[in-house]
Order: C-alpha cells, then structure tokens, then sequence
C-alpha cells in the first residue's frame, strides 16, 4: 500500500504528501485532494482514527485540523454492513509541526483490550499541544 500512495503523490502535488512521514502511508485508508483543500483519513492498528484536512487560510488561522477518533471490529456485523465501527470526537488545529508530533503520539498509544480506545485528557485540552510531550 505504502508503494501506491508513493507513486499517486509523486503525481499529484499534495501539502498533506510533505506533512506526512512516509512511515504513515500503510495506515491511509482515504485521501482527497482538491483545489485548497486536501483531507487524509489514516486507521492506526492500535484502534485509532485520524483524520487530518488542510484548507488554504488565513495566516491567523491553523490550515491543518485533526480530527480523533476510533475503530474496532463490529461483533456481528450484518452482511450488507461495514464490519468497521469507527467513530470521531474531538477536533483540533495545529500547526504543521505539531501535527506531526501528535501523529507520533497517537502512533505510540497502546491499544485497550476491551475493544475500547483512550485517548488521554491531557492531549484534548487547549491546543491539544502543551502536555504532548510529558504522555508517552
């Protein structure tokens, strides 16, 4: 997969292609590109969702919005149904740098046995960015 999103971003000029590190292309499951607008939706295999949009802005504003959320596997799925659950709650607007740092952090974030994923507080409040690096 990752081979694919190479030879498709090489193609297309894409802000979102420079943004993300190489080693998330395995986990893209959509990905969108529009004139000022692009939008990648990545499946962690630790249960977790990202979703991340780039809009061209004003400098004032963060360009780059994520949005969390999380997945896991229908327990009787009906046939002509998605076997994914997949769910999205909190939203936030980083910068290009922070973004990458949070998807190394949401990367790094064990998976629940329950079925159930956790996102820490923490990472929620404010800018989603001041008590990133103290949560490991």
């Amino acid at each position: 997969m990752r081979e694919f999103w190479k030879r498709l971003f090489q193609r297309k000029p894409s802000v979102l292609r420079d943004l993300l590190p190489e080693k998330f292309y395995d986990y893209i499951e959509q990905s969108h590109v529009h004139l000022g607008y692009e939008a990648v939706l990545l499946r962690l295999p630790n249960g977790h969702l990202i979703q991340i949009s780039y809009r061209l802005a004003s400098p004032s504003h963060s360009p780059f919005t994520v949005t969390l959320g999380n997945w896991k596997y229908k327990k009787f799925p009906k046939p002509t149904t998605c076997a994914l659950e997949s769910h999205f709650d909190d939203t936030l607007e980083l910068s290009a740098l922070e973004c990458v740092a949070f998807l190394h952090q949401i990367e790094a974030l064990p998976c629940k046995d329950s079925g159930a994923n956790y996102i820490p507080a923490e990472m929620l409040k404010g800018n989603g960015f001041e008590k990133l690096a103290k949560i490991s």
